[in-house]
């Protein structure tokens, strides 16, 4: 992390802080030496299952966090106002989703309402938001749709409002000795796609502008093991290869 960045980590499963610090500690970025300066907060969204204001707790947190965090940041080198100070990291909205009592409309409309909440608060507090989703399939790339009508009102909530979508998936071939899968970026320039898509669970089709369109080129990766994989600007070796297909060079 830069001095002038902080990041709230919000973990929606249970896990817990010591399996992300030590997941951290092997990519040579140890967690703790930024949770003890502040710079980086910790937040266990399961800590609040057990309340009757689940999500309304939870973003109370949220916001303590961000103010917190940026409070530790330095100062001294300030960034261009378009820069987010801070970065909130919501992993993952899929299991906070499955953890909330209710039906699938129920969940979906309390999610809702806390995202475009939380989308505000970060819009406020000159934050940048980072959710991560789990999904069997969705109809983005499924001609058959999703799996789980729940998720997939999930992934069109996201698209929505998203800036940047980041796929990682399987490779159609299965899995390969040297290949751990697939990554894909696409800039969601044509989000109205997901805007007018029908909502109903019976209406559920597949979003044909993403799955017709020429698509962004998948790159493939490989997790590596410990202290073999290349060298970052920073000087420490990265955990990931990511290459481009056919060309066998892997990137930091």
């Amino acid at each position: 992390m830069r001095q002038e960045h902080s990041v709230v980590w919000v973990s929606c499963h249970a896990d817990g802080f010591a399996h992300w610090n030590s997941i951290a500690r092997k990519a040579g970025m140890p967690l703790s030496q930024h949770t003890a300066s502040g710079q980086l907060q910790y937040i266990d969204a399961d800590a609040h299952l057990e309340s009757n204001e689940t999500l309304s707790s939870l973003l109370d947190d949220i916001r303590m966090g961000i103010t917190v965090a940026q409070s530790t940041t330095n100062a001294h080198e300030p960034s261009p106002a378009y820069l987010a100070r801070t970065l909130v990291v919501v992993d993952s909205l899929s299991f906070l989703q499955w953890s909330l009592p209710g039906s699938v409309e129920e969940v979906h409309a309390s999610l809702v309402h806390f995202y475009r909440s939380l989308r505000a608060l970060c819009r406020t507090e000159h934050a940048a938001l980072l959710t991560l989703q789990h999904a069997d399939a969705c109809s983005a790339v499924s001609a058959n749709g999703s799996l789980d009508a729940g998720d997939e009102k999930l992934f069109r909530l996201l698209l929505r409002s998203a800036d940047l979508w980041v796929a990682v998936n399987e490779l159609a071939s299965g899995r390969a000795a040297d290949c751990d899968g697939e990554l894909t970026v696409h800039a969601l320039g044509r989000t109205a796609a997901a805007a007018l898509a029908p909502a109903s669970r019976d209406e559920l089709i597949p979003l044909d502008a993403f799955r017709l369109d020429r698509p962004s080129q998948a790159c493939l990766f490989r997790i590596v093991p410990d202290g073999t994989g290349p060298k970052n600007a920073y000087g420490v070796r990265s955990s990931v290869k990511i290459w481009s297909r056919g060309s066998g060079q892997g990137l930091a």
